[in-house]
């Protein structure tokens, strides 16, 4: 483990005894599923449970993967780009709240409805894969920022990523290249609930067969196992001069770890044993005759 993440547990670790009120009301269930697919026993587990807030300052730390991602994928003042995180997010983490937060396995979540009561599914049906479901709410109370003539509200999400025991590698996930936010095609709602009250849906999953894990390739055992795990905050974006001005006031640490291993024999496997027969039979067939 190197020195950055350490520090980084150890710095999560106080968060965790600072605000272990505000994380109660994420752990939801189930936190674990094991379920049988084509060829693969899969098991899911939420990661971290229960739910760890992020923001700025020090008992709540900030992001780095959404530091990291940020510069990486080119969201840098330069390219008028400067973000800043709120001196403190202990006021917003009353305003979050988590209406799913669950492990899935081999069937994604069907028909659960969005904050907004939309529908939007991940059509995984019976296939080696796992992952989770998180759904948040942000309802606003007086002095908490919200959209306005001058400043629009928005999702930030950042992500660390482990595929079969490799190094983790640090992200930022965003829908489409020209901007940062995590908030188009149906992923979010921004004050479009009551109450100027905005949204965040993601459902996340690996598969046995995926085709961006190391190493490269494709086909049966390409993952065994992963561990991916997101950080969601809140932005609000002021234009000036065509800068944007983003200011990040924190949000929740969320994530799962995905495992798999074969229960039946893969068809490699079943046409060698049925080779395997056909030649003892052939064999008990000579010794009679």
């Amino acid at each position: 483990m190197n020195t950055f993440r350490m520090v980084y547990l150890a710095m999560i670790a106080v968060a965790l005894f600072a605000s272990q009120a505000a994380t109660s009301r994420a752990q939801l269930t189930p936190t674990t599923v094991t379920a049988n697919g084509p060829d693969d026993s899969n098991t899911s587990t939420l990661n971290p449970s229960p739910i760890i807030p992020v923001g700025g300052g020090t008992a709540v730390p900030q992001c780095p993967w959404i530091n990291t991602g940020l510069a990486d994928s080119g969201f840098v003042g330069s390219n008028g780009w400067n973000f800043t995180w709120a001196p403190s997010a202990a006021f917003i983490q009353p305003d979050l709240t988590i209406t799913s937060y669950y492990a899935w396995a081999v069937n994604s979540p069907v028909n659960v409805p969005n904050p907004d009561g939309s529908i939007n599914n991940r059509n995984v049906v019976n296939q080696d894969a796992g992952g989770a479901l998180f759904i948040m709410t942000y309802t606003p109370q007086a002095g908490d920022p919200t959209n306005s003539a001058t400043s629009s509200l928005h999702w930030v999400q950042g992500y660390e990523e482990s595929f079969n025991g490799g190094p983790f590698t640090f992200h930022l996930d965003q829908p489409t290249n020209s901007s940062p936010f995590y908030d188009v095609g149906g992923a979010a709602g921004m004050g479009t609930l009551p109450n100027n009250a905005s949204w965040f849906r993601d459902t996340p999953y690996d598969y046995e067969a995926a085709t961006y894990a190391n190493p490269s390739g494709t086909g049966e055992e390409k993952l065994t196992n992963s561990v991916v795990q997101f950080q969601v905050v809140l932005a609000s974006d002021t234009i000036s001069n065509g800068a944007h001005n983003v200011t990040l006031w924190g949000g929740d640490w969320w994530g799962y770890q995905y495992s798999n291993f074969d229960v039946v024999p893969e068809p490699s496997s079943l046409a060698l044993l049925s080779m395997g027969v056909l030649a003892l039979m052939g064999m008990r067939r000579r010794v009679r005759r």
